[in-house]
């Protein structure tokens, strides 16, 4: 799914960002501002599902680094 993907390059550590990883922070912003805009328009009823799957990931990624930073130390 895109915003799997779009969360995913945008949470990229500092030590390994790049330019295009900015690019893919500013479109998912981009996205979610859209998704915000749009969120209780009748034309546009999956937009609170698209922010709830967004959200969703965001809060794993978190999570994804610590898990990965207890099991290597």
């Amino acid at each position: 799914m895109v915003a799997t993907y779009l969360v995913q390059r945008s949470g990229t550590s500092k030590a390994h960002k790049t330019s295009i990883d900015t690019d893919y922070k500013a479109v998912l912003d981009t996205l979610v501002g859209d998704l915000l805009t749009v969120l209780y328009r009748p034309e546009w009823p999956a937009a609170s599902l698209f922010l709830n799957v967004i959200s969703r990931l965001m809060v794993r990624l978190p999570l994804k680094a610590e898990l990965m930073l207890d099991e290597r130390g």
